[in-house]
């Protein structure tokens, strides 16, 4: 199997069978018939009265709570948001702004900085034809100050502004989720490998 398809098949089964297993709790919890009386007038006359229920429910059925393990989350001092889904809002530099997610329509993977950091760009420069590299005016979400955000919108590395640099550990990220970076001439001189920030 490719290598970058290993860690994924591991991430994507478990969650396919928590929504199989949702889909069919569901399914049987709105089932109105007689012989469930119990159990769906217990869910629609009790349960779904409480606002916090109907917002775990949602953040189930819509995946929100979801978080992949990446390594270096909140468990071990790093970002929340490392793992989860990228939350949307407006990128913003000179020239206007922009929602995350309508840059994100191309597929490919995006990593966005705020804070600015030359050795995590670099690194990031390195895997152009696979990452495209967004800068912004806007402060980024939950006190992060850059993020590197897979093509299906998960967050798999992050770094907040209370945290050096970290261009090793991006440098990893990268390899893992997207194989070896780009070989060229004198790719490894910090004005090469150079590649100008997606235009908003």
């Amino acid at each position: 199997m490719f290598p970058l398809l290993i860690p994924y098949e591991n991430e994507r089964r478990p969650v396919a069978m928590r929504v199989l297993r949702n889909s069919e709790t569901a399914t049987r919890l709105l089932d109105p018939s007689e012989d469930n009386a119990a159990p769906y007038e217990l869910f629609f006359k009790e349960l779904m009265v409480d606002p916090s229920v109907k917002q775990r429910l949602h953040e189930v059925f819509a995946m929100k709570d979801l978080r992949y393990p990446m390594g270096g989350g909140a468990e071990s001092g790093g970002p929340e948001l490392l793992g989860r889904a990228a939350p949307d809002f407006t990128v913003r530099s000179s020239r206007g702004g922009t929602r995350l997610a309508l840059l994100q329509h191309s597929g490919r993977a995006t990593f966005v900085h705020g804070v600015n950091c030359d050795a995590e760009t670099q690194q990031v420069r390195r895997w152009r034809d696979r990452v495209d590299i967004i800068e912004t005016q806007t402060a980024l979400p939950d006190g992060l100050a850059g993020m590197l955000i897979r093509p299906d919108g998960y967050i798999a590395w992050a770094r907040n502004t209370q945290q050096a640099c970290r261009s090793e550990e991006l440098k990893a990220a990268l390899h893992t989720w997207f194989g070896s970076a780009v070989r060229t001439a004198g790719a490894d001189r910090p004005d090469a490998a150079d590649a100008d920030p997606v235009a908003l």
